[in-house]
């Protein structure tokens, strides 16, 4: 049986969970503007006293305010509950209807204190919308995962079922646990598997647009908290004498600021310090735009057996460029990016507290990449033979993460106060 939208010789009906998400609120977008039919399955608004179907209207139209919402139809259910949460009239009306599913609702979180939760959405989710595809008889199953399930190689990360058994976080497990599932079962079901392992999504590469405001987005909001406090420290005169003993100091005027941006107009803070990562390793950033474009060459492309698709970036970043633009960028100068390897002798520290001294700033930045810094150190190359087999080498999403793409994403971040003006899901 061969499933893809070429196939289908009319404009396809796909159900999608996590259409208010970051990946699910880009992808619903891009499949009404390719005709598509969408049944977006949404949890109760009730708390906000908002319907299902303004909710995910709103998340939408935050993508593309021309958006023509009117090929939505919005079905109130839970991942979490058998069957998705939807009541049997709503399976019945769904059987043999719906082409293809796209489960996008994840949990994203890597707090460990938060491990049943995630794994009740990401695994347990994935096994209710499995077994809802059986229900209703739907053709094709396509999962967003990660690619840092991976079984990672030094030289590469391969697009096949993953063995490994230590994970970073419950985050990555839970994915691992999920891909597992929908590979066993789809062995045996009467539907299509496509598994799309994703990397780091981020800010559109024309507008910075984004939605969520994670992992980069973490750490560069902890990079201005910090310039905030020490502008604030700076004003005693005290604490100003010790910061400026050891080197801390403002070359103040518009023209040293490397990016115009709302911040305090001091100027660039010179902060002699050492930001840890992996210089010469990678992070692979995407746009979402790119993304979700080759997701949707992904769905025209037929398919008749299961796959694993690497939707990766061939021209990854490396760290120390990372860091060191991005630091200027947030109004940074006299700093080093240094190797983790020089911080093996340094004293522990106990928590994110900022100290008035070069060695607790320090301290405060490493904490905040601690959550990230398995991602900065020796990241594989991923293979995609399966993506280019299904949409061809022209169009992989090789992508230059540059100064100007970081500047974007960054302005937007900042003009939106890194999420608070968004109710993220």
């Amino acid at each position: 049986m061969d499933v893809g939208w070429k196939t289908l010789g009319r404009p396809p009906r796909i159900l999608v969970t996590g259409a208010t998400g970051f990946i699910g609120s880009f992808l619903v977008e891009a499949m009404l503007r390719e005709g598509c039919q969408v049944y977006c399955l949404s949890r109760s608004g009730s708390r906000d006293r908002t319907t299902n179907e303004s909710r995910v209207i709103e998340a939408i139209r935050t993508v593309n305010p021309r958006a023509n919402v009117s090929r939505i139809s919005v079905l109130e259910g839970d991942v979490t509950q058998p069957l998705a949460g939807l009541d049997r009239s709503t399976i019945n009306g769904l059987h043999k209807m719906i082409d293809e599913i796209w489960h996008c609702a994840a949990d994203t979180s890597f707090n460990k204190n938060q491990r049943k939760r995630i794994l009740s959405t990401n695994y347990d989710g994935t096994i209710n919308m499995i077994d809802l595809a059986e229900e209703i008889e739907c053709p094709s199953f396509c999962f967003i995962s990660t690619a840092y399930v991976c079984n990672a190689h030094p030289a590469l990360a391969t697009e096949d079922p993953v063995t490994r058994q230590i994970y970073h976080n419950a985050y990555e497990y839970s994915k691992r646990l999920a891909e597992s599932r929908l590979i066993k079962r789809a062995a045996n079901a009467g539907f299509v598997g496509t598994i799309f392992r994703l990397a780091v999504t981020a800010g559109h590469s024309k507008s910075g647009l984004t939605t969520q405001f994670l992992s980069y987005y973490n750490y560069a909001k902890h990079i201005l908290g910090l310039r905030r406090r020490l502008i604030r420290k700076l004003k005693h005169d005290v604490l100003a004498d010790r910061l400026a003993d050891e080197g801390v100091r403002f070359i103040a005027g518009k023209r040293d600021m490397p990016l115009s941006l709302p911040l305090s107009p001091e100027g660039c803070m010179v902060l002699p310090i050492r930001f840890f990562c992996e210089p010469e390793s990678t992070v692979n950033i995407t746009p979402v735009d790119v993304v979700v474009k080759t997701l949707i060459r992904c769905a025209y492309s037929p398919r008749d057996r299961l796959k694993i698709v690497h939707v990766t970036n061939g021209n990854p970043p490396k760290c120390g460029p990372l860091y060191q633009k991005t630091l200027e960028l947030l109004g940074f100068n006299g700093f080093e990016i240094a190797s983790i390897r020089n911080r093996q002798n340094d004293p522990p520290f106990e928590d994110m507290k900022l100290e008035i001294s070069l060695a607790g700033i320090e301290n405060s930045m490493f904490s905040a990449t601690l959550p990230y810094l398995p991602y900065t150190i020796n990241e594989p190359k991923f293979s995609r033979v399966n993506l280019e087999s299904m949409i061809g080498h022209e169009n992989l999403p090789d992508f230059n993460v540059n100064t100007e793409y970081l500047r974007r994403i960054l302005n937007y971040a900042v003009c939106n106060k890194f999420g608070k003006n968004h109710k993220e899901s």
